[in-house]
Order: C-alpha cells, then sequence, then structure tokens
C-alpha cells in the first residue's frame, strides 16, 4: 500500500502589479491522462482566481490558456475571436469551458518551455502580449519539464518575444 501524498498549501504574496500597465496571464496546463484530478480542481476554483482579478478595477488584464502537448493550439484567448480579458462576459465559465475542452487526452511527455515559446512567438496570434504589461505564466503539472531544451533557451527565446525579462514571472504548479 502506497501510503496517501501529503498535501501542502501556502499561500505567498504574488508579484505586485498594481502599478503596471496591465497583466498578460499565461495558463500552462497539463493535459496528460494522469491530470483528470488536477484539472477538476482549477475549474472547481476558477471563480476564486476570476474574483481576485475583478476586484482589481485598475487592472487590464487578459489570460490565455495553452496545454503541454507541442501540437495543441491555443485553447483560449489567442485568437482574435476569441479574446479573453477585463471586458469578457462570463469569465468564470468560458475559463471553465476552456479546461474541460483540454481535457486529459495530450501527450504524456509534458512540455512547458516548448508551447509557451510556440503560443507567444508564433505569427499567428500576434496580439497577446502587450509591450509594456507585466506577463505572468502559471504551470499546473504532475510531471517534469520535458521539453526539447532547458531553462536558458526558454529563457533566451522568450526575451524575443518579451524583451524585459524583469516583467516576467513563472508561477509553477507542481505535484511530483
Amino acid at each position: 500500500n502506497d501510503p496517501q501524498p501529503q498535501v501542502i498549501a501556502q499561500s505567498a504574496l504574488i508579484k505586485d502589479i498594481s502599478n503596471s500597465d496591465g497583466l498578460d496571464l499565461l495558463w500552462i496546463i497539463d493535459n496528460s491522462g494522469s491530470m483528470t484530478p488536477h484539472q477538476r480542481n482549477i475549474i472547481n476554483n476558477t471563480g476564486v482566481f476570476i474574483n481576485a482579478f475583478k476586484e482589481k478595477l485598475f487592472l487590464k488584464w487578459k489570460i490565455g490558456v495553452i496545454s503541454t502537448d507541442i501540437i495543441d493550439r491555443p485553447y483560449l484567448g489567442f485568437e482574435a475571436n476569441d479574446e479573453f480579458d477585463y471586458k469578457t462576459v462570463n469569465p468564470e465559465i468560458r475559463f471553465q469551458n476552456a479546461v474541460r475542452t483540454m481535457g486529459t487526452q495530450g501527450s504524456g511527455r509534458e512540455r512547458t518551455f516548448e508551447p509557451i515559446n510556440n503560443a507567444l512567438s508564433s505569427t499567428d496570434y500576434p496580439s497577446f502580449l502587450r509591450p509594456n504589461a507585466i506577463l505572468g505564466m502559471i504551470l499546473v503539472s504532475d510531471a517534469i519539464e520535458q521539453s526539447a531544451y532547458g531553462p536558458d533557451e526558454f529563457l533566451r527565446r522568450l526575451s524575443l518575444v518579451k524583451s524585459n525579462l524583469k516583467q516576467a514571472f513563472f508561477y509553477p504548479i507542481v505535484q511530483a
């Protein structure tokens, strides 16, 4: 019998964005077969997350959702007719539907770096990143990073689309 995993929950202050020109927030969600309970938690807690943004009336936020599967197109917020931002009607439902649509039939090789760089540098999605906005990235996965390149190359490629990396933040939520 395997022991039950220990759950550790903690709260921490996240980068103060009150003086920024906006927040471009990218969710990278593992869509491999083991992620059903984790995606369910994301869906169940969407209201808490979105409401925190809605309370910041000054904040011009936008959100995008991608998976860890390099062949997937973005699930939310990248297409011209699919913007997801502070003006969106029913944002909780749209976010939940994007995660449900993603599902858990993706690749068992969980990549983070490649899908981020692919989505942000693609000529298909030129309007997701705003030049003076902070870029926040939230990863939810239960596996280690498995991209074809490491963190140094990831940062090099990210700096090509976000020249000021001091305005980019990465928050991993990982279950080992």
